[in-house]
This record gives structure tokens, C-alpha cells and sequence, in this order.
């Protein structure tokens, strides 16, 4: 009699079996190796990411509608698209991508089983959208994805096991500050005419140009989280033929319901009342926020006062070089003014203007430390939106990680500190402890500016607001990233100073170049006279002019902005 096959989805352990009797759908779920392959390739990742912005611009006009029916309201499509945008675009890439990986490893693999748990229906709707991006990440919510898919497509038969799902995490409590913020809020933000919502400028400046805007400065940070809302199951059940046409839209139209935050559904209106317990000004002139929240409460009162006619600006808040961004057009499409830190702006959108950089430069307090700090890039075993770099970014990046570092000389690795962004997906820090036991992890989640006041050098292994920081603190630097994400994700317009980067060994697209220059700076040219050689000097200085501009009428500029421009 023939061994069954069991397709292993995801890590929960209820789910595996005897090591022989199972195919992994992705190589890193095979704990032995070190492998952190997130996407086949490029093109793959390309083609998906196009075919789910061709998904959105042709059929979220389909779905907005019928939420408005739902709701018996008739709002205009560019509140649902800052309200419900964000998620639908996320979900959409999640479960093509999650259909996708099945169907191809269906066709060159033999599997006829797979051990699916148990789990209730309310459990698919998480209660906001954060709370979405934040279960999307882990094994419970996809593991029943990919189980839907299965069953939707017959691919295998399906045994049931129990399990009992992990706890959410309880949800932090506010800082000292943001509890003083929000009384203060309480009782003068109701009337203020210039709303500022997670701006990422540092408090002094904001602070500053409030005081320029003659009113009180208040400083909204973080927000009270909503409510649990109730679980309608019988429009949850019902079927609505919203998409036509393949497989994969049918699918949908019999799922997204059940996978809709309830936020979106059962707490719409209820949310308005959490709106309320924030104070937040009626009818403000004009709003400044550095990002739309992952915050439910804080997206809708933004979605209203956009269709109330009420202007919002957003301004750039981090590294962003980067193309085909869902969130990129986003933006542009659907606010009234968009505020860069790169001189490049899209010809394409006639509301983006030139900032400058909005960062607070951090000084090197230490200048004779000898701390090298090397900083890792973290993503979900899983992809949750349509991203080009930080899906292509993890293709064997662990691996690589560990050869640059065996590359080093032993004296330089004895001075290196790693630091790892949020979560350890991966289990990094567990498995290169084990390879490197004398190098240091940084303490978990510890404040990057404290990196930058003790470093002597920085090495950074993605491309994204660490870098530019450290250019703008004057900290010696490299850039370590793939050939892919130099030439496919970076907008054309600034990659010709990458490119100046990469002449002056400051970036580099593979393990031993960036070696040998640390290697050879370390112990024979000297860092510091490589650093401030004229070439670098140079280099770095038409750079930061171009990409990150430190423009000394910042306040002012956006004070201008708030108050004077005229926006159609």
C-alpha cells in the first residue's frame, strides 16, 4: 500500500508528520537548512504584483459599491479607497499569491494529503486592520488560506486535526507622554484648524510649526485601539457575486467576506463613536500625516474628511527610493498634497512637491567607540502586500548574511553588534549565534537612534531609512543590497546616484566586494580617510542633495504649505 504524501503549508506543528512522508510548499519551512527564499524570482514577484494592481484599479469600484449597499450609504469611491484601499490590496496579493504557489507546486509535485486544523469561522475576520496585518504574518490565519484553496480546487484530500490557536498579544499600553498628549487633546484638540497625525517629524519642529499656525500643539502619536465588534455570520455566509470571470475570482467572491475585517462591516458605524473619544477637530482646514496609519479609527476620520472637502497633506517619512508600490500611488492618487524628500518627482502627479529631508540628524556622542553595527532587514515568513523590495529581499539573504560575514577578518567580527528588526521571523539571531557565537545582538527593538550615537561604522543590508539617517549623521557607512534591487526597484531617476555610490564603495551588490573594502579600510587605508576623501565626500554630498536634502527652511517650507497653498 502506497504511503500517503502530506503537503506541509505552514509550521504549525499539528499540521506535520513522519519527515519522509512530507513535501514542504516552501523550502524554509524545512527547519534543517538556512535557506530564507520568501519568492521564486523577479519576474514572478513582477507579474504578481501587476496582475494584483490590474485586480484593484478594475474591480474595487465593484466592491466599494456593495459596501455601500450594505451600509445603505453612498459614499464616494476615494473614501473607500483610503479606508478600505490598503486591506483590499493586501488581500487580494495574499491570497493570489497563496493560489498561486499551490496550483504551480501542485503540477511538479506528488502530494495527496494534507492535515488541516480546525477552526471557526469568526475566527478568518479579524477585528480592524491592523489587527489583519499583524495575524497575516503568522502560521494560524494562512494555514487556513491555503486550506480554502485546496478545498476550493480539490487538490488533495483533507484531514481535519485539532488545534487550539495561540492568544492574540495584548495590546500595548500608551507611553507617559501620549496619556499627557491625549488629556491635553481632550480638551483643546476639538477645534484646532491644522490636524497633525503621525507626522515622524521630531517633536521640536512640530512643535514649531504649530506655534507658527497660532494654535496649541498637540501631539498625536498613538491612539486608543477600537473596541471588539460582534460577528454578523449571516451576511458573513451570503454570497455576492462581485467579480466574474476565473477560478480565482469565484474563489473570492465566495471568501472575502468571511475574511473582511470587521471594522469594515459589522463595526463601521461603531467605530465613529471611538472617532469621537479622540477629540479630533470636526472640521479641520487641512490634515498632515507621515503615513496613513495601520490604525482603523484614524483612516476613516481621514477618509471623511477628504470627502468633506477637507485637504490632506502627507509627507514623506522614510526611505523611499522605491517603485511599484501599491502604497506609492496610493498616495499620490488620493491626497491632495504629497511631500518628498527626493528632488525627483513624478511628472505623472502634479501634487508632489520637494520637502527635503524631515529626520532628526543624530550626532555620534561616541566618537571613539569601535562598535560596528550591522543591520538586518526582518520580513514575514510570508508576504502580505504588493512590494517588490521587501519580498525580494529575503532570497537566500540569511545565506548570504553568514558568507559576508565569514569574509570579515576575525578581529572585525569580534567589534560587530547586529541589530534585527521587530519580530525574528526567521530565527536569526538563534542560528547565527550558533555560527558566530562572538558577535552581539543588539537588545530587541532597541531604539535605532542609540545605534547611531555609538557607532564607529554602520553596515546596512537593505535599502530604506537607516542608511540615509546614518549619511545625514555623518556615521562611515556601506550599503550592502542584490544587483535585483538596485536595478528593478529603485526609481530610474535616482538610481544614477546610487550607481555614484557604488563607484565610491559605499554600496555594494555582492558579498566580496563589500568585504574586501571593509577588510582593506579596517586595517590598511584607515575609515576615516576613506570616508572624508574628496571622492566620498563628494559623492555623498551630491547624494544627500538629490535624495535626502537637509533643507534648512523646513518648518517654514511646511508652514507654507498648511497655511498658504492653494491645492485644486
Amino acid at each position: 500500500m502506497k504511503k500517503k504524501k502530506y503537503l506541509i503549508t505552514t509550521l504549525i506543528e499539528e499540521t506535520m508528520c513522519l519527515k519522509e512522508n512530507q513535501v514542504f510548499l516552501n523550502p524554509w519551512m524545512d527547519k534543517d537548512k538556512i535557506e530564507t527564499k520568501s519568492y521564486p524570482n523577479y519576474q514572478e514577484l513582477a507579474l504578481n504584483i501587476k496582475f494584483c494592481n490590474d485586480f484593484y484599479y478594475k474591480n474595487f469600484h465593484h466592491f466599494a459599491e456593495l459596501l455601500n449597499k450594505i451600509h445603505n450609504l453612498n459614499l464616494d469611491i476615494k473614501f473607500w479607497k483610503i479606508f478600505l484601499g490598503p486591506w483590499f490590496q493586501s488581500f487580494i496579493f495574499v491570497v493570489h499569491d497563496r493560489w498561486e504557489r499551490l496550483l504551480s507546486f501542485k503540477k511538479k509535485n506528488d502530494f495527496d494529503t494534507i492535515k488541516a486544523i480546525n477552526f471557526n469561522l469568526e475566527d478568518l475576520s479579524k477585528n480592524t486592520y491592523e489587527d489583519y496585518v499583524h495575524a497575516i504574518k503568522f502560521d494560524y490565519l494562512n494555514s487556513i488560506i491555503y486550506q480554502k484553496i485546496i478545498e476550493f480546487n480539490d487538490l488533495c484530500i483533507t484531514e481535519k486535526v485539532p488545534f487550539v490557536k495561540d492568544s492574540m498579544p495584548k495590546k500595548n499600553s500608551l507611553s507617559i507622554i501620549s496619556k499627557f498628549s491625549n488629556i491635553l487633546i481632550k480638551f483643546l484638540g476639538k477645534n484646532q484648524k491644522y490636524v497633525f497625525i503621525n507626522t515622524y517629524l521630531p517633536y521640536s519642529d512640530e512643535f514649531i510649526i504649530n506655534l507658527k499656525l497660532k494654535q496649541i500643539p498637540l501631539l498625536r502619536r498613538e491612539f486608543i485601539k477600537p473596541e471588539q465588534f460582534s460577528y454578523n455570520k449571516k451576511i458573513r455566509k451570503k454570497k455576492y457575486n462581485i467579480f466574474s470571470g476565473s477560478s480565482f475570482e469565484n474563489f473570492l467572491n465566495e471568501n472575502i467576506f468571511l475574511f473582511l475585517p470587521r471594522v469594515f462591516l459589522e463595526g463601521f458605524n461603531e467605530i465613529n463613536k471611538t472617532i469621537l473619544k479622540e477629540n479630533l477637530p470636526i472640521n479641520p482646514k487641512k490634515i498632515l500625516c507621515g503615513i496613513v496609519p495601520n490604525n482603523s479609527h484614524i483612516m476613516k476620520y481621514i477618509a471623511n474628511q477628504k470627502i468633506n472637502n477637507n485637504k490632506i497633506l502627507t509627507i514623506q517619512h522614510g526611505g523611499d527610493s522605491i517603485k511599484n508600490t501599491a502604497l506609492r500611488i496610493n498616495y499620490f492618487e488620493n491626497f491632495d498634497i504629497n511631500l518628498r524628500w527626493s528632488k525627483y518627482i513624478s511628472s505623472k502627479y502634479n501634487n508632489v512637491f520637494h520637502i527635503g529631508y524631515t529626520k532628526k540628524i543624530h550626532k555620534n556622542l561616541k566618537s571613539n567607540s569601535e562598535n560596528i553595527y550591522l543591520l538586518l532587514y526582518n520580513h514575514s515568513r510570508y508576504l502580505i502586500k504588493p512590494h517588490i523590495h521587501e519580498n525580494l529581499i529575503f532570497n537566500n539573504y540569511l545565506s548570504k548574511i553568514i558568507n559576508f560575514i565569514n569574509l570579515l577578518s576575525f578581529d572585525i567580527q569580534k567589534k560587530i553588534k547586529i541589530r534585527i528588526i521587530g519580530f525574528d521571523f526567521w530565527e536569526t539571531e538563534k542560528k547565527m549565534t550558533k555560527i558566530f557565537p562572538h558577535i552581539k545582538f543588539t537588545k530587541k527593538n532597541v531604539n535605532i537612534k542609540y545605534l547611531y550615537n555609538d557607532a564607529s561604522f554602520i553596515i546596512s543590508t537593505y535599502n530604506a531609512t537607516s542608511i540615509i539617517e546614518s549619511f545625514n549623521s555623518n556615521i562611515p557607512s556601506c550599503l550592502l543590497i542584490d544587483d535585483n534591487e538596485l536595478n528593478e526597484t529603485i526609481i530610474a531617476e535616482e538610481r544614477k546616484h546610487y550607481i555614484e555610490l557604488y563607484k565610491s564603495k559605499i554600496l555594494h551588490t555582492n558579498i566580496t566586494s563589500a568585504s574586501n573594502h571593509i577588510n582593506e579600510i579596517f586595517t590598511k587605508k584607515g575609515v576615516n580617510k576613506w570616508w572624508q576623501s574628496r571622492f566620498t565626500v563628494n559623492t555623498l554630498n551630491n547624494f544627500k542633495n538629490n535624495i535626502c536634502y537637509i533643507n534648512p527652511n523646513l518648518n517654514n517650507d511646511i508652514y507654507k504649505f498648511l497655511k498658504y497653498e492653494k491645492i485644486k
